[in-house]
């Protein structure tokens, strides 16, 4: 199995907004890659006059909170990045990573926002050959996942791709 990259634009947005844009853009990609039966809730961004959607479910809520809680609003240009695995035997097999870049600046332009919650939509729903079978999915219909979150102006995809290789060995191609 190959893994299907998902690379978005980056998106411009003042420090201040940095981590309601995570959370609302990382839910989105959670919530449009949960397979099993859901009860979708609302969620509005504190920030602005955005709702989202998210699967409702306190652990996934709590990752994606503990994954920006560190986050500095003075670290110049981040890239978060949401990588999907299942577990045959054992052995973790990633199919699938989005990488979310964000720009610090001094505005963010909520229209910007949308736009990018509305191309995770579309590449979600156009891109779906590659997800493995539904029996894999864990809680809340949601497959296992983790979320990456690097500073600066490296490629957080690359850099974690490496690291899991180094740990793991390679991904396997079935």
């Amino acid at each position: 199995m190959n893994l299907q990259t998902f690379d978005l634009a980056p998106i411009h947005v003042a420090p201040r907004h940095l981590k309601d844009t995570l959370r609302c853009l990382l839910h989105t990609v959670l919530f449009h890659r949960a397979m099993g039966p859901i009860t979708p809730t609302d969620a509005k961004c504190d920030s602005f006059d955005i709702t989202y959607a998210w699967l409702g479910d306190a652990n996934i809520n709590r990752t994606v909170e503990s994954s920006i809680a560190d986050v500095s609003n003075d670290q110049g240009n981040i890239t978060a990045s949401v990588s999907f695995y299942f577990e045959p035997n054992k052995k973790q097999i990633y199919f699938e990573r989005w990488t979310l870049p964000f720009s610090l600046g001094n505005t963010t332009n909520d229209e910007e926002i949308r736009t990018r919650m509305m191309d995770i939509v579309a590449l979600a729903n156009q891109k779906t050959e590659h997800i493995p079978s539904i029996k894999h999915c864990a809680n809340h219909g949601c497959f296992p996942f983790e979320i990456a979150i690097a500073n600066g102006h490296t490629d957080s995809g690359w850099i974690e791709s490496l690291k899991r290789m180094l740990r793991q060995g390679p991904p396997l191609v079935t």
